[in-house]
């Protein structure tokens, strides 16, 4: 924590006791920014009677003890407000404005899955160097490695032009222990604590390095669908500009198409979102590549499994997410032709699982009863 803030909590704690002991309730008052949209908006009773309170028992000094601790909670006595975007600065300072560091300062205890501070310091102190931050990462348990690489990227802001391929490469070499695809309503897939800090790193770069920085990076990851998500991320799309340039993307694309090509069956049988990765390598194509291993049992039995796509769904008013597995129809027939082409690759699958050729899973098996459904004409509601 900030010894400043540590310092003049301790004051407070001495000198205004009562207003200390109204911290642990208050703490989304003192430490939740706001959006743009809010900030005209008028305050509620509770965070009206909370400002009268910490300001009769300051005795006038309220303002000041905000200002320097709290500025978050400015907008409530007056002034500034304050947008989701500077708590990641305040967190990186160990400041109390960040309601993590305000919660550990309260009870001494880090929540599950928070990272001691030690550790990130250990981290960050290895970014430019790809050998020392790859050891450094690789000694975050599991477990922490989400909240490790999340609060890693401000520190990465200011990295030097010559730091970013190296770091970025080290970063990227985290993608296998990382839970793909989304696992609740708001939340984005597991991949993006691996890529956020990646694309906060290439936001640092001018346009005339940024082409060759991400072709170096893209020879970094050795799995098809790290590249692939690299390429997803910095080509863009029909609503986004992408990062590098359209000349850059299709070259990229063409060479993870001729790597699915020239990649044998049980490699890519093995590979993690393999559907993804077929569909990115082949987007934009009039003549999409035709893979000999589509044949394979193998690779049919990945592909189909990698195109099973969880939907969440809430009934407004209620806190429960209801979790769904669909498939990712469309893509999937693309990819074999047309139906008849896949009915024709599961018809094979389903020869092989009989004879013992490939062996069944749980994922498999909900794929394939997914895929009774489809291919009888059912789709989802929404």
């Amino acid at each position: 924590m900030s010894l400043v803030d540590v310092l003049a909590l301790e004051a407070l704690r001495v000198r205004y006791p009562s207003v200390h002991d109204l911290l642990p309730v208050a703490v989304d008052l003192l430490t939740g920014t706001t959006s743009i949209y809010q900030r005209n908006g008028e305050q509620t009773p509770h965070e009206n009677a909370f400002v009268e309170d910490f300001t009769r028992l300051l005795d006038g000094h309220a303002k000041s003890v905000i200002r320097m601790l709290f500025p978050a909670a400015e907008r409530l006595f007056g002034g500034s407000a304050y947008g989701s975007d500077r708590v990641p600065t305040w967190e990186r300072d160990r400041r109390v404005a960040c309601s993590k560091v305000l919660d550990y300062y309260l009870h001494r205890q880090l929540p599950a899955g928070r990272a001691p501070i030690w550790c990130i310091d250990h981290v960050a102190d290895a970014i430019g160097d790809e050998t020392a931050l790859t050891e450094a990462l690789d000694q975050v348990p599991d477990p922490l490695l989400d909240d490790v690489l999340k609060r890693l990227v401000p520190y990465l802001r200011d990295v030097s032009e010559d730091q970013v391929l190296p770091t970025a490469t080290a970063l990227m070499r985290q993608l296998p222990r990382v839970q793909l695809g989304s696992t609740g309503m708001l939340s984005p897939g597991g991949e993006w604590s691996v890529l956020s800090p990646v694309k906060a790193l290439l936001r640092t770069l001018s346009e005339d390095s940024i082409d060759r920085t991400v072709s170096g990076l893209c020879n970094g990851p050795e799995s098809l669908y790290g590249k692939a998500l690299l390429l997803s991320m910095t080509a863009g799309g029909s609503s986004e500009q992408g990062l590098i340039s359209e000349e850059s993307a299709r070259s990229m694309r063409q060479g993870l198409c001729s790597l699915l090509r020239a990649a044998r069956p049980k490699d890519l049988a093995s590979e993690r979102m393999l559907l993804r990765t077929v569909v990115v390598a082949t987007a934009d194509t009039d003549d999409p590549p035709t893979l000999e291993s589509l044949s394979d049992a193998r690779v049919v039995a990945s592909l189909l499994e990698s195109a099973i796509s969880p939907v969440h769904s809430q009934t407004m008013g209620s806190v429960a997410v209801r979790t769904e597995k669909q498939l990712v129809w469309a893509s999937l027939v693309n990819v074999f032709g047309d139906e008849t082409g896949l009915a024709e690759a599961v018809a094979s699958l389903r020869q092989s699982l009989d004879d013992g050729t490939v062996e069944s899973n749980e994922e498999l098996a909900a794929a394939l009863a997914l895929y009774e459904k489809y291919s009888a004409g059912w789709r989802p509601p929404f």
